[in-house]
């Protein structure tokens, strides 16, 4: 599991390199990432602030690092089959994408001005090149009989679940996701004895922020998730693996 990544400009993108040293480490059977991958913040304010002229520089500039993040990662999948020392090549089933909010500001985007950017950018813009499988914003993929979205809604409203045990109370199954920034597990038994469960997976991103408070910051989890024995029934044993622990283990 990569939680939101967020990448952009003004951080330093070569977390995304020590994601792919962790990939080939761990060796899992699919990736899957949450979503907001990308972070998109000139779209944010896209009708707000400046011209659209400035606001269109800093949107390529966006795009350019969520590509550049995307190469890195990918680069060191690359590097290590060519070079892994009698080790077996690192042959991943699927890579799934479940698009977040952020990458969702993109469509917003055009649909606010199609005049101007239909058929000019698209979402394939984000991905083009790379081997995800993309699913729509807040459209759960189903692996091993868990669903996994950016975010699951807890009433009509559509707010986002705040821990996992909010995610069974209202979905009844089990279901990972990303968004919040926090990290949560939670697990449960249908009447039928079936064990469900339920993670948030945090964030990959130990950069400080500039749009919110400490206080804000200080309840965030930067890391990655492994889900392990997934049986099909929606079990699973949930790993997490701190930002920290990544750099001791990973870092070249």
């Amino acid at each position: 599991m990569i939680p939101d990544a967020h990448a952009r400009p003004d951080t330093d993108l070569s977390r995304f390199s020590l994601l792919g040293r962790a990939i080939c480490g761990i060796r899992p059977d699919k990736v899957v990432c949450l979503g907001d991958i990308a972070d998109f913040e000139s779209l944010g304010t896209f009708d707000k602030a400046g011209s659209k002229q400035a606001e269109g520089r800093r949107f390529l500039a966006d795009l350019d690092s969520v590509r550049e993040a995307q190469t890195l990662l990918f680069d060191e999948i690359d590097r290590f089959n060519r070079h892994r020392h009698g080790k077996a090549a690192l042959e991943i089933d699927e890579w799934h994408l479940t698009l977040g909010n952020h990458e969702e500001r993109l469509q917003r985007a055009i649909d606010a001005d199609p005049a101007h950017l239909e058929g000019v950018i698209s979402m394939d813009s984000i991905t083009e090149g790379f081997p995800w499988i993309v699913h729509p914003y807040l459209e759960p993929v189903w692996l091993a009989g868990i669903a996994f979205a950016h975010s699951f809604a807890t009433g009509v409203a559509g707010r986002p679940a705040s821990t996992a045990q909010q995610i069974l109370l209202k979905h009844f199954t089990s279901a990972v996701a990303g968004h919040l920034h926090t990290l949560s597990f939670a697990t449960g038994t249908k009447t039928d004895g079936t064990r469900i469960n339920a993670a948030i997976c945090g964030m990959f991103d130990d950069t400080e922020q500039s749009w919110c408070g400490p206080q804000v910051q200080r309840l965030w989890q930067s890391g990655i998730a492994v889900l392990r024995h997934c049986d099909g029934t929606g079990r699973f044993d949930f790993q997490w693996i701190s930002h920290e622990a990544l750099k001791r283990e990973f870092t070249d």
